[in-house]
């Protein structure tokens, strides 16, 4: 866990502030709400295919334009009632549920960019880590190894009381480590279809983090 810890503490945390600021410009120059809707959603315009959406927006179109219309319709950039970030999710799976194929990851995506917009500390998950959608292969997995002792039921959407994690993810915050788990489950993802070898184009960032997967014997 050491090696991946240091992986992303290296090579991902650095980036985050820039990212982050990046983001919080492009949203707050958007000038219409039908923009904000989509960046909120989306997190790009025009779509970038890593982005977790990304599905959602280039085969489930009708699916992606209703969840967007109901985030331009509600403005939840202009909420003002959450204290923390359970208060964001629980908002933005309300105004969302029962749209097909927009589930937690949509959910848990959107409260998230909320979070970092507001610029307030307090609205950023820190009393659990919610996994869902890829990155519950790569948590399956560690614990499955034996790298993290989770005894609970995995499921296809988990919310996970971080002081069960903290102890195997170092000094890593919630969305820290969920972020990290979707980072080693594209690596999986990435050493199955290649037959478990390393691909040599790859950055080498991309690199060194696969070749610790393979160490840790995570490709199934």
């Amino acid at each position: 866990m050491k090696r991946l810890i240091g992986w992303y503490s290296n090579n991902v945390l650095p980036k985050l502030p820039t990212c982050e600021a990046q983001y919080r410009k492009v949203f707050n120059a958007a000038t219409n709400d039908a923009d904000r809707a989509e960046l909120l959603i989306f997190e790009s315009i025009p779509m970038k295919r890593q982005c977790h959406q990304w599905y959602l927006k280039s085969f489930r179109v009708s699916y992606g334009k209703k969840a967007s219309q109901n985030i331009k319709s509600a403005k939840p950039w202009t909420y003002k009632g959450a204290n923390v970030f359970e208060d964001l999710y629980s908002y933005i799976s309300n105004l969302l549920k029962g749209i097909d194929y927009v589930g937690p990851l949509t959910y848990y995506d959107i409260a998230l960019r909320l979070a970092h917009l507001s610029g307030n500390p307090a609205l950023l998950p820190r009393d659990y880590v919610y996994i869902s959608s890829l990155p519950v292969n790569a948590f399956r997995m560690l614990v499955a190894k034996g790298y993290v002792n989770y005894t609970g039921v995995i499921t296809s959407a988990n919310i996970i009381p971080y002081n069960q994690l903290a102890p195997y993810f170092g000094s890593l915050t919630p969305a820290q480590i969920e972020d990290l788990l979707c980072d080693v489950a594209k690596s999986i993802r990435r050493l199955k279809k290649n037959g478990g070898k390393i691909d040599a184009r790859l950055h080498i960032s991309l690199q060194d983090l696969d070749q610790i997967v393979l160490t840790m014997k995570l490709v199934p």
